[in-house]
């Protein structure tokens, strides 16, 4: 039968309501960023933190922060019957800065930090664990995001605005798998790439964007912080289509509404004792909406939630033993500030 291995987060990330602690850690951050900006320069340009492709004027910063709660629940068949449902909730915060180097070309960092990932799985009837529910708990901080943006086109010179960007996410620290006794991390054990294309146009008070983007995945290895067993995620591909309106119904208050199609390719998960189990590709949908309330010149309030499904896919193990992986939903809730300077 199918090894199952609850807790390898390789397939795709963790909406519950953010918890009281969220919301005093959030207004701690209001107030020191209403004291930061009071020193930024208040003599903007037409470029903001808020365009949907964004990109900073020479010499300026862009910075975002947010605190953010997810929740992905999903299901696994054998047979027409359940082998296991599965509940991955996550919470922590990101933040992110855009520098303008020149006035075609960019760099940015994004640092993840996750206070808490907790995966709840539970065995169904077509196992001999049937009944049985096992928990797992990670934290620490993902692989930075490192990227080189350029712009091609500009709405004010070109009539549309168009960035080509590469990133990199360095594999920064070994991966540790958790027990059911002992908390894991989030590293992901391997260097990530990406490269997109992100083109858009900028008319009065709407502005729409759409965009392609490629990502490589490295072969990953994750230890057992427990026995030191290793697990080893081969390499894969995905790639993403978006899609994002915005309208500014007045000068403090917007709008958006954005939608993602994407694929994430075939990978295989091989185990200390040889052991593997292979997962088909998939792929999914999901919808966006948001706000950006402007509270001082250079200062915004963003709201985001995010809702996503994933087509079902066949997992099988080395006896041939086929599950279904099934019913996979995804939710994110974040609030956060914008800021540029």
């Amino acid at each position: 039968m199918i090894k199952f291995q609850p807790h390898l987060s390789l397939i795709y990330s963790n909406s519950n309501i953010m918890e009281d602690i969220l919301f005093k850690k959030f207004q701690f951050l209001i107030i020191a960023c209403l004291c930061l900006t009071s020193t930024m320069a208040q003599d903007l340009s037409d470029r903001k933190v808020t365009d949907l492709v964004l990109f900073p004027n020479q010499g300026e910063f862009f910075m975002s922060f947010s605190l953010y709660s997810d929740k992905t629940e999903y299901d696994w068949e054998y047979l027409s019957r359940n082998y296991s449902s599965s509940e991955i909730t996550s919470s922590g915060s990101n933040i992110a800065f855009m520098y303008s180097l020149t006035e075609m070309f960019a760099i940015g960092l994004e640092l993840n930090y996750v206070s808490e990932n907790k995966q709840k799985t539970t065995f169904g009837p077509a196992t001999t664990s049937n009944g049985q529910t096992y928990e797992y708990k990670s934290d620490g901080l993902m692989n930075p995001t490192i990227a080189l943006v350029y712009r091609a086109l500009d709405t004010q010179t070109d009539g549309y605005d168009l960035n080509i960007s590469l990133s990199v996410a360095p594999k920064i620290e070994d991966s540790e798998s958790p027990t059911t006794t002992q908390d894991g991390n989030v590293a992901e054990g391997a260097t990530n790439f990406s490269a997109g294309l992100l083109w858009g146009k900028r008319v009065d008070a709407f502005s729409w964007a759409a965009g392609f983007s490629l990502q490589s995945y490295g072969k990953a290895e994750s230890k057992d912080v427990d026995d030191g067993d290793l697990t080893t995620a081969s390499s894969y591909r995905t790639f993403t289509l978006t899609g994002k309106l915005k309208w500014d119904i007045t000068e403090r208050f917007d709008l958006y509404l954005g939608g993602e199609l994407g694929n994430t390719g075939d990978f295989k998960v091989t185990y200390d004792d040889g052991t593997f189990i292979e997962y088909e590709n998939a792929s999914s949908v999901s919808l966006q909406f948001g706000s950006n309330i402007k509270l001082t010149e250079s200062l915004y309030l963003n709201l985001d939630l995010i809702a996503a499904g994933v087509g079902d896919r066949e997992v099988k193990d080395e006896t041939n033993t086929i599950v279904t992986d099934t019913e996979r939903s995804y939710g994110k809730f974040s609030l956060g500030l914008l800021a540029n300077f």
